[in-house]
């Protein structure tokens, strides 16, 4: 991605820490990087290019880099993919060979919501907690009070897309409502802090060019939420509420 890898290198902020020569390395990338990872290659040369890079992973190293790798971590596979299979066969059959040990694993399960056959929205319902019941109905009658309210299978997602995405509160002029937040509001200003899709480049990078104090995709948000959110929330080094 090189409008976010320009980003990120070429930036005026502290410089980056130095690496380590024994440091990790995480060849498909974290989390708030990405939702799955794989290896681009056609069906029939998967094999070749997982042996391949078990293969490198497998020699001392690069000039620049002499460590030997310690351990390989090769995380954000998603269930079912080929690339999977293929690399778990290529690290595999070095096992033995290199004195390696080989762990395939899920790392995370992505929430699935499971529904009665032939049930009603009711039904579902009943299924999740008190909490959860509440919200739901809750947000639905907020709804209601606008205007019927219908639950249908798109027949075209792919028309319907553009509508989908409206949604998401198109009407926000987020570089007017920062500017008339720091032009009328009494200092100290409380913190803005965006987040966004990975994959919507374009608004991440309109929200830094608005003015927001901090901008990172929504996955990493979620991550740092818990921690972070007393930081986020301090005005001028002062604790927030």
């Amino acid at each position: 991605d090189v409008e976010l890898r320009t980003t990120i290198r070429h930036t005026d902020g502290p410089a980056l820490t130095p690496v380590s020569p024994d440091a990790k390395a995480v060849f498909f990338g974290a989390s708030y990087h990405a939702d799955y990872a794989t290896l681009l290659a056609a069906p029939e040369d998967l094999p070749a290019a997982a042996d391949a890079l078990a293969g490198y992973c497998a020699e001392v190293g690069d000039p620049g880099h002499p460590v030997p790798w310690d351990a390989v971590d090769l995380r954000r596979l998603r269930m079912g993919d080929p690339v999977a299979d293929a690399l778990a066969a290529a690290f595999g059959s070095r096992e033995m060979e290199q004195g390696w040990t080989l762990n395939v694993e899920p790392e995370e399960v992505c929430p699935v919501a499971t529904l009665p056959v032939g049930g009603t929205l009711d039904d579902y319902l009943a299924t999740l907690g008190k909490k959860e019941r509440h919200e739901i109905r809750r947000k639905v009658r907020r709804a209601e009070a606008v205007g019927d309210v219908v639950l249908a299978d798109s027949a075209d997602p792919l028309a319907d897309l553009p509508e989908f995405i409206d949604l998401h509160q198109p009407w926000l002029d987020l570089p007017g409502f920062l500017k008339a937040l720091r032009e009328g509001g009494e200092p100290p200003l409380p913190r803005v802090i965006g987040f966004g899709s990975h994959v919507d480049v374009e608004t991440l990078k309109a929200a830094r060019a608005a003015g927001c104090d901090q901008v990172m995709p929504r996955s990493q948000f979620t991550k740092q939420l818990e921690t972070h959110l007393a930081e986020w929330a301090s005005v001028s080094g002062e604790p927030g509420a």
